[in-house]
């Protein structure tokens, strides 16, 4: 775990996420007071001895810094969200840590701030990131770390598409906790409102709105690629989205277009929801 500065708590968070990552087995925290003076053999021996090892680097480009960075094979870039985006200097020229896994988390004290995410993604791109604010965010977290996250990917189908509702609210009521979602067409949209926090009751009411209460589809072009032009849809889908960013959702999303013009899919990780 590599903090971004000083003003980030980095074994304040460690704790938290080992206390989710114990679920899943023997998990320990290494940190510069506790494994400074150890040799090889002791870290050895604590790999050996534990399913998780988490070592907390300094902020900086210290000799603990890349010990920690040799150890590991998975790194989290540890970040305030609302700060001004910055390298890791403890990253920096270390060409080891380039060949390892590596996410983005960003902590979220005081909820989600809007677009507060895409200037870190700019600096990180194409890394996986996750939004943490509380424990159930970090518990997230710690599935997804593990393999043991469960996805949920929604097909297309129109008016159909609707009965996604439906297995929204039945994992919802048997406690399965969704980690990350994704779809295309109409299940692109109610993915959209999962990751966005909305419960059954919101999910209903912005689908009859945009869907029930007018006809989205209604808005006829002339066919030299689509029937219909689509314009309608993405007017009425706006207020219930607002100016909500994908990179800015509370859980990890995805969607699926396809590009009529060149026969190809395109999958979206950032931009506008709506």
């Amino acid at each position: 775990m590599v903090p971004q500065s000083p003003e980030v708590d980095g074994v304040a968070f460690a704790t938290q996420l080992v206390s989710c990552l114990q679920r899943f087995g023997r998990t320990a925290l290494i940190q510069q007071v506790s494994g400074t003076e150890h040799t090889s053999q002791w870290f050895h021996g604590i790999e050996r001895s534990h399913d998780f090892v988490v070592y907390v680097t300094d902020s900086q480009a210290t000799a603990w810094s890349r010990l920690c960075l040799r150890q590991s094979d998975s790194i989290l870039l540890l970040a305030h969200a609302v700060a001004k985006p910055q390298p890791w200097q403890a990253v920096i020229g270390n060409h080891a840590s380039q060949q390892y896994r590596m996410e983005l988390v960003l902590l979220n004290s005081n909820g989600i701030v809007p677009h507060a995410a895409r200037g870190w993604l700019d600096l990180m791109p194409d890394i996986p990131h996750h939004h943490i604010g509380n424990m159930a965010d970090c518990s997230r977290l710690a599935r997804l770390l593990t393999g043991r996250g469960l996805g949920l990917t929604l097909s297309g189908g129109g008016a159909r598409g609707f009965a996604h509702i439906g297995v929204m609210r039945a994992l919802q009521e048997a406690a399965i906790p969704i980690d990350t979602v994704g779809g295309t067409s109409i299940g692109a949209i109610i993915a959209g409102g999962i990751a966005a926090g909305w419960d059954y009751q919101e999910m209903v009411f912005h689908m009859k709105r945009s869907f029930v209460a007018t006809n989205p589809l209604d808005d006829y072009t002339f066919p030299f690629i689509a029937l219909v032009a689509g314009r309608k849809v993405s007017r009425l889908l706006r207020p219930e989205f607002a100016d909500v960013l994908i990179e800015d959702l509370r859980l990890p999303y995805f969607c699926v277009s396809s590009n009529l013009t060149t026969g190809h899919s395109a999958v979206h990780r950032q931009g506008e929801l709506w």
